[in-house]
């Protein structure tokens, strides 16, 4: 990034999301800042840090508001999608003096996981060993991996259904699109030859 720029990347996020990610700012310390700003799907700030030249972050999406079509993917929690920004923003701290404009290179790193339970509060509560927490947390996210499968399997039905009756009203708009055609060519045809007749050109 050059002093005095702007950029910013956007990455599609499920509801009730586990997000983190790093940032690290590399080249030219000291001549300009970059400044990290991550905004939600309604504009509304999550994570602002000035200055960054290494800087971790991490937070939780909220569920989402569903447009539309509610019935799709209803028992999903982790859906819909939604966009989240991730901005830097580059301002200098001295002007050059004759030397080149001074560039910074940003390095992110974003991943993503679903929220799961603190196992070890569970495990403090419930008297469980490290192997036992560790198998209730595969147990569940097994159960979070079997949820997703159907509900993908749910909204690639719903799709279908939407692509059938899409198919459907472009096959009967075909239809009725070669009929009136064909009735104006005949109409056409016939308007020509009385035409043609009057004029006892045939």
């Amino acid at each position: 990034m050059n002093a005095g720029t702007k950029r910013c990347l956007s990455e599609e996020i499920t509801s009730n999301t586990k997000v983190f990610g790093e940032c690290l700012v590399v080249g030219a310390e000291g001549s300009m800042s970059v400044d990290l700003l991550i905004r939600g799907p309604q504009g509304e700030t999550i994570v602002q840090q000035k200055n960054i030249d290494k800087q971790s972050f991490s937070f939780t999406t909220p569920q989402h508001v569903l447009a539309g079509d509610s019935s799709l993917a209803s028992n999903d929690i982790h859906w819909p999608p939604a966009s989240y920004h991730f901005c830097f923003e580059a301002s200098p701290l001295r002007p050059p003096q004759g030397s080149p404009v001074p560039r910074r290179k940003v390095i992110l790193n974003v991943q993503t996981d679903f929220v799961a339970s603190d196992y070890t509060d569970i495990a403090k509560v419930q008297h469980l060993n490290s192997l036992e927490a560790a198998l209730r947390r595969m147990e569940e996210q097994f159960g979070q991996i079997v949820v997703e499968l159907e509900n993908v399997r749910s909204r690639e039905a719903h799709m279908k259904e939407t692509n059938e009756n899409t198919n459907s009203r472009v096959v009967w708009y075909s239809v009725v699109s070669i009929m009136m055609m064909t009735a104006a060519g005949a109409y056409l045809v016939y308007y020509l030859r009385n035409f043609f007749r009057q004029k006892k050109l045939i």
